[in-house]
């Protein structure tokens, strides 16, 4: 969510007219004038102050980030997530899958890498309980290697 309901910005010949035609007087090229965050061109580069919209997140004030990518990590609820928020409430099912498809399974990487009697082992002993995250039961083929999941 946004913090920031004004900021400072300065008169630009990029974007004098959309600035004029929200009802901005303008003095001259340079200047500073205040301008509503709302009122910013979406691809503007101004910083504003952000917070994260999950209610459970541990560090919900967020440095301050450019509008632009503001309005880029706006999810489809209207909300703005940090990145671990996101993941978390999002994208982990496709994190996942992307990295598997990037790189090697734990499985795959246990028998490229190790004798078939040592790769037999591991995999005899994964603990399919311990492994769980997100109420799915993940095996070796869906842990990439090197990665926490």
């Amino acid at each position: 969510m946004l913090i920031s309901d004004w900021v400072k910005i300065k008169w630009h010949y990029m974007t004098k007219e959309h600035y004029e035609s929200k009802g901005y007087p303008f003095t001259k090229y340079g200047d500073e004038f205040l301008v509503r965050v709302r009122d910013l061109t979406k691809g503007s580069n101004v910083l504003v102050d952000v917070k994260c919209g999950c209610e459970e997140c541990e560090n919900p004030y967020l440095k301050p980030m450019t509008y632009n990518n503001y309005n880029n990590y706006i999810h489809e609820d209207g909300k703005y997530y940090c990145r671990k928020c996101a993941i978390k409430l999002y994208d982990y099912e496709n994190t996942r899958k992307s990295k598997l498809k990037n790189s090697v399974s734990f499985y795959d990487w246990c028998y490229n890498n190790l004798s078939k009697e040592e790769a037999d082992k591991i995999m005899g002993r994964w603990d399919y309980e311990l492994n769980i995250k997100n109420g799915k039961i993940l095996s070796p083929k869906d842990i990439s290697y090197s990665s926490n999941g």
